[in-house]
């Protein structure tokens, strides 16, 4: 009996490798921030009277958000800004949190805020709170010379001439001026100081806020 020897054709398994599509990579921060605000609307309303009728328009405008902008020798400096004009303000190098505090400013509410003094990594500046709009007026001179205090340039003057002054003083002036041009009926009932002339041509020409 003659033994057959059979031989078995081995074929080797063809196995196909699909690549599974990656998902998008994530967008960074900026992106994000640019998709979450995007189409964002404010609405302003604004009340009138005519011929005895009154009543209130609405005027839709695009939301605003508040960045950081980037200027030399001043760190990064809080601004609002039409939500609208986003990409383009990145583009130029400002930013969605401020590099400065690695953070958001926010007021005691938690909400954004432009306030100077909600940055932890700068010095505090003097401020004043109207009392009848609640607008704060700060002390930009002071400001100016923490500024300069970072200044690089050796050809710099320091002009130390307009040293007498304190942020109460700067700060009382700018806040006259503010009530004299927005609260003039309250500035005049509550004895404010009346400005130097050289002030007084933009309290006539500005609009009053008839004490609101």
């Amino acid at each position: 009996m003659t033994n057959e020897i059979r031989r078995r054709q081995v074929t080797a398994a063809k196995v196909e490798i699909n690549e599974t599509p990656q998902p998008a990579r994530s967008m960074n921060r900026q992106q994000a921030f640019i998709a979450r605000n995007a189409g964002t609307q404010a609405s302003d309303q604004m009340e009138f009277a005519s011929d005895g009728v009154v009543g209130s328009v609405a005027h839709n405008r695009p939301g605003t958000v508040v960045l950081y902008k980037p200027s030399r020798n001043a760190g990064f400096q809080a601004r609002t800004v039409s939500a609208s004009a986003v990409p383009l303000l990145f583009s130029q190098g400002w930013s969605d949190t401020c590099p400065d505090c690695n953070g958001h400013h926010v007021d005691r509410r938690g909400n954004p805020t432009t306030d100077p003094n909600a940055c932890n990594a700068r010095e505090s500046v003097g401020v004043r709170v109207c009392p009848v709009c609640r607008k704060r007026v700060y002390d930009n001179m002071q400001i100016t010379e923490a500024l300069m205090a970072e200044e690089d340039d050796p050809n710099v003057i320091v002009d130390e001439s307009y040293g007498s002054s304190d942020p109460a003083t700067r700060t009382k002036m700018k806040m006259d001026l503010h009530l004299w041009v927005r609260h003039p009926e309250w500035a005049q009932a509550n004895g404010v100081p009346p400005l130097p002339q050289a002030f007084r041509e933009m309290v006539d020409t500005a609009p009053t806020g008839r004490g609101t």
